[in-house]
């Protein structure tokens, strides 16, 4: 593990989310109604590996699966009020991560390091 990804990680750890629970938070916060198999699409993972992190997420009163006002088999899903005080303080916690690895960057190289992320995802 590298030093970034270890700085995460700790920034997270009070939270109690792991970099993968944050990235769907961050999904369905951005996305309220999002389906499940969208959320999972956006991440790149396949549902056996999407429900334990959604129920994770429920089982801590983070989330809520609602019915899909389109079609009722398909799960929607929604931050509760809990999830979103989370999100905020998690959100808190990686500007933080950020300053701490990238404030040594001007401006402009950080500019540039977004458009090489960018490029290569």
């Amino acid at each position: 593990m590298n030093a970034v990804t270890a700085d995460l990680r700790l920034a997270l750890a009070e939270t109690g989310l792991r970099p993968a629970l944050f990235a769907l938070l961050t999904i369905v916060h951005s996305n309220p109604g999002i389906i499940q198999t969208a959320a999972g699409n956006a991440l790149g993972i396949q549902r056996a590996n999407l429900v334990p992190l959604l129920n994770d997420l429920e089982q801590r009163k983070l989330i809520e699966r609602r019915a899909a006002p389109h079609d009722r088999r398909a799960c929607a899903l929604h931050l509760t009020s809990e999830g979103a005080v989370l999100f905020d303080e998690a959100m808190r916690r990686i500007r933080e991560h950020e300053a701490r690895f990238f404030g040594r960057l001007t401006e402009g190289e950080r500019m540039a390091f977004s458009r090489i992320l960018a490029k290569l995802a």
